[in-house]
């Protein structure tokens, strides 16, 4: 049994410096922003790609505004199901049995419950949850 929801995951570009991620958070931390997820990549010396999962969608754009991120949105399909074996498989199976190209997936296991984040195209984000149900 697989359980789904959709997250917005806000992009933006922030220094590639050391220190930058830590004032990143601390300003986070001052306007109240508790984020559910965050991935930070180093791409260049020069800006790392952020993206993150902010607990309340509209108090994160107000807080991007007004730090003046240049930011993006995507929509991103959440699943997580208890880790009985063959959970992965079975996903995979349903997606392409739907004709649905993933464009990125991550996936973590802990405490017996696996989690999948799946990105694809917007217009497939329906097709794919009705695939998995």
């Amino acid at each position: 049994m697989f359980n789904i929801d959709t997250c917005n995951v806000f992009n933006f570009h922030l220094p590639d410096q050391p220190g930058i991620l830590l004032a990143f958070a601390n300003r986070l931390r001052t306007a109240d922003i508790p984020l559910k997820a965050l991935w930070a990549q180093g791409k260049s010396k020069v800006e790392a790609r952020i993206r993150c999962i902010p607990e309340r969608d509209p108090q994160f754009r107000d807080f991007a505004k007004s730090a003046e991120l240049d930011l993006t949105e995507e929509i991103v399909v959440y699943i997580t199901a208890d880790d009985h074996g063959g959970e992965f498989h079975k996903l995979l199976e349903r997606i392409a049995s739907a004709n649905i190209n993933i464009n990125e997936m991550q996936a973590v296991n802990f405490g017996g419950e696996t989690g999948w984040m799946i990105w694809t195209d917007e217009e497939q984000v329906e097709p794919l949850i009705e695939s998995i149900r």
